[in-house]
């Protein structure tokens, strides 16, 4: 059997979202025997997020360019409310935006591509490498590998890089050097893929020569997490809503959601005392000083940063999953990996998105949730919307779990992905 090289900074036990795609398509390219995988990762990636022992991480060969770290999240963490950034730090801050080109992982190049060198030589039989973002350093590793060893390269996108993001002129000392370390990997690797439609075409339209050789392979979830676990609820008790991840001021904002309930509470058609928001991550200072605001706050239990396997599992005890995405264009092409984990879970999303965006695109595609607004003009819609699900929670709805076409949805599986990446290498690459 064939041999592929994936290449990814993060790698479980890794908390974060960046974790998954290479853990999966590692997972299944090998159970399947599909590939022989090995992968080479780096056990000091730090995040917010911690480490959790939440994937099978047997029968994968792992090389890392260092000892693995032990520290994991076992429970709930205490919240954290954010301290207000200082002058100095801001500016910190921002010169490191500026100078650590092309993102954190840059300290991890040598050593990925020493430890890269000794993966090759003692492995002729690798006959492809696959590297994967968000980190960009990934796919550097991967053009050094593929300009020494002459193997065939498939770079996965997950993340805007120069292209489309970098160009609003916010960071304008390392404009250049971004561009030009996207158009190498643009140029250098023989097959490109991408996350959603609307980036591929994104990326077509900025580098028209990539289009017979560029394709788009969803994110997604991985059915075997759910299997057996998704039920009917309780008939009795709160609504529960469930929100994992972070927020961003203007970006990210959870107010969307607030005021709309809070509308309702002023109206009487809800009291706070029949409703339960539990939020996992933590909450910038700011947005917090608003959350305590809102007579709804008290409906409010903040979670904290938790294990990705307890995510799960609030998730399958939720009628109601949160989603957010900003009304701005590049947040438009772009659809949360939680949110694939919430059409997993099969329970009603509350997606609170432009209707113009992939987010809306793929929740009506699927039928899995309702389309909420994210401005101002809004919130009239917004409250009659979250008033009527409310309604219909007191008649005895989204207890069960919501029916999606197994056809439609088949190509946000991460199985139907793996096998995807396969065909791939075997018709193009």
């Amino acid at each position: 059997m064939e041999k592929i090289l994936i290449i990814s900074y993060s790698f479980p036990p890794d908390n974060v979202p960046a974790a998954q795609r290479p853990y999966f398509m590692a997972k299944y390219l090998q159970q399947f025997n599909l590939l022989e995988t090995i992968v080479l990762t780096s056990h000091s990636s730090r995040s917010s997020l911690g480490k959790s022992n939440w994937a099978d991480l047997s029968g994968l060969n792992i090389i890392s360019t260092e000892e693995a770290e032990t520290e994991t999240i076992t429970q709930s963490q205490p919240f954290v409310n954010a301290k207000r950034t200082g002058k100095i730090k801001a500016f910190l801050l921002k010169v490191g935006r500026e100078l650590i080109i092309p993102d954190k992982g840059i300290t991890w190049y040598k050593k990925g591509c020493r430890k890269a060198k000794e993966i090759m030589d003692q492995n002729p039989d690798i006959k492809y490498i696959y590297s994967t973002s968000p980190s960009v350093v990934n796919h550097q590793i991967a053009s050094w590998v593929k300009k020494k060893y002459n193997v065939k390269w498939v770079a996965d996108f997950r993340d805007f890089y120069y292209c489309f993001h970098y160009e609003d002129g916010h960071f304008l000392f390392r404009h250049h050097f971004d561009k030009q370390i996207e158009k190498k990997i643009i140029n250098g690797a023989d097959h490109l893929t991408f996350i959603l439609d609307g980036m591929t075409d994104i990326y077509r339209e900025k580098y028209p020569s990539i289009k017979s050789k560029s394709s788009t392979i969803n994110n997604g979830f991985d059915p075997a997490e759910f299997e057996g676990k998704v039920a009917e609820l309780p008939a009795t008790g709160k609504i529960k809503i469930f929100y994992g991840g972070s927020f961003y001021k203007g970006v990210r904002n959870p107010k969307w959601l607030l005021q709309a309930l809070e509308r309702l509470v002023d109206n009487n058609q809800l009291s706070p005392d029949e409703i339960e928001i539990r939020i996992a991550g933590n909450i910038p200072t700011e947005i917090f000083d608003d959350f305590i605001n809102y007579k709804i706050f008290k409906s409010v239990k903040l979670l904290g940063f938790i294990s990705r396997k307890n995510a799960l599992e609030e998730m399958l005890n939720s009628h109601f999953l949160w989603l957010l995405t900003a009304d701005e264009k590049r947040n438009k092409v772009a659809f949360p990996i939680k949110g694939y984990e919430y059409v997993g879970a099969r329970r009603h999303i509350l997606a609170f998105t432009p209707e113009d965006s992939a987010l809306a695109v793929i929740v009506d595609e699927l039928q899995c949730g309702t389309i909420l607004g994210v401005n101002d003009q809004s919130l009239e819609t917004n409250t009659t919307k979250l008033g009527k699900l409310i309604d219909n929670f007191r008649k005895g709805m989204y207890y069960k779990p919501i029916q999606v076409n197994d056809e439609l949805l088949k190509k946000y599986t991460r199985t139907f992905q793996a096998h995807q990446l396969f065909k791939l290498i075997q018709a193009k690459v």
